[in-house]
């Protein structure tokens, strides 16, 4: 049942997931017996249907099932979404954290498109025919910009961290705001040509327990002409 309680970890693996081994061990790349969660095999409180075994032997199956049956409690999730709360531990509930979600996780992993023989045949090693560039973006899907941050955004985190102004329902107001740079890029090819670039600000990450913010921006060039010299600037907004 919930208690009240003072804090707790930012982490996947407070959210909902988890994942069942055939046998006592951790699972690595080269196991096959095991399912998880598709969006969080980090996290808990999750069972597996049966139709999620079905990729598994008959002996992984039943060696499941029989773990499954012998659960009496599961730890249960710390956080979850207030739109979709977790009724049971069978629910199909996408995850909720504020990490990055590893490439294979869902929904990223869905976003590489079609490893099948055509992409063997025609495309390898390039990226399939139908791959979703969004593939590359690591953030939550809830914490996913709808477009490109202009650098000087407001930010304000409720009840994340301990620090920050009390607010009059007695919650903890933590805001900062971003620095408000546009940066630019001078470049020159080994053709000889040079261009000025804007440099576009793609990523935003907060380190609360180091109380620092670190942004990323990035840039594309023609593969085609060798990038000799790149200078890099930047002036406020």
């Amino acid at each position: 049942k919930a208690a009240p309680i003072e804090q707790v970890r930012l982490s996947y693996h407070q959210a909902f997931g988890g994942l069942w081994l055939a046998e006592d061990g951790l699972a690595n790349a080269d196991r096959t017996d095991y399912v998880s969660h598709d969006c969080n095999p980090a996290g808990c409180g999750w069972l597996p249907l049966e139709q999620d075994l079905a990729c598994l032997s008959k002996a992984q199956r039943q060696a499941i099932s029989a773990r499954i049956r012998g659960v009496r409690e599961l730890p249960a999730p710390q956080f979850e979404s207030t739109e979709h709360s977790i009724a049971h531990p069978q629910d199909r509930h996408a995850a909720k954290g504020w990490g990055p979600i590893a490439r294979w996780w869902s929904p990223r992993r869905q976003r590489q498109g079609s490893f099948d023989d055509i992409w063997r045949k025609y495309r390898a090693p390039e990226w399939p025919s139908d791959f979703d560039p969004a593939f590359f973006n690591s953030a939550h899907p809830d914490l996913t910009a709808p477009q490109w941050l202009a650098g000087d955004e407001d930010i304000a985190l409720l009840n994340c961290t301990a620090q920050g102004e009390r607010t009059v329902n007695g919650d903890r107001l933590w805001r900062t705001r971003l620095p408000g740079f546009a940066m630019y890029a001078y470049t020159q090819f080994a053709s000889g040509r040079d261009q000025f670039t804007a440099l576009t600000l793609s990523t935003v990450h907060i380190d609360l327990d180091a109380s620092e913010v670190m942004l990323t921006w990035h840039a594309c060039w023609p593969p085609d002409d060798e990038v000799s010299r790149v200078l890099i600037g930047g002036m406020s907004l």
